[in-house]
């Protein structure tokens, strides 16, 4: 059994493949659900795709001078995953508060909330 993952926790996770433009293969993702949510739906978190490319897309946030990761989150391909099915693994670095923010702040408006 995975434990959970903190929001803003930077992971691993294998993409497999992959329609349209989505990531495959292991790549980087950002946890965005709640640390409380991920401790009560054990195995489970709800996640962003990290991509290195800038393609411009509105709703691509840029990873500026955080730990460990660069690129940009993209918050159009929140899904909620596996954590076992899909290999995640931890790489104990956090999004800064900032940036974490920003994509809240996108996720609420995709919602409106």
């Amino acid at each position: 059994m995975i434990a959970g993952f903190e929001q803003g926790e930077f992971i691993k996770l294998d993409f497999g493949t992959s329609i349209g433009y989505e990531s495959i293969g292991r790549n980087l993702a950002l946890v965005v659900s709640s640390s409380r949510f991920n401790a009560a739906i054990s195995g489970f978190a709800v996640i962003c795709p990290i991509i290195t490319q800038d393609n411009k897309h509105p709703l691509h946030v840029r990873l500026k001078g955080e730990v460990d990761a660069e690129g940009f989150v993209c918050v159009e391909q929140l899904r909620t995953v596996d954590l076992v099915r899909w290999n995640a693994e931890s790489l104990y670095a956090f999004i800064s508060q900032k940036t974490m923010s920003e994509v809240l702040e996108i996720i609420g408006a995709v919602f409106g909330i």
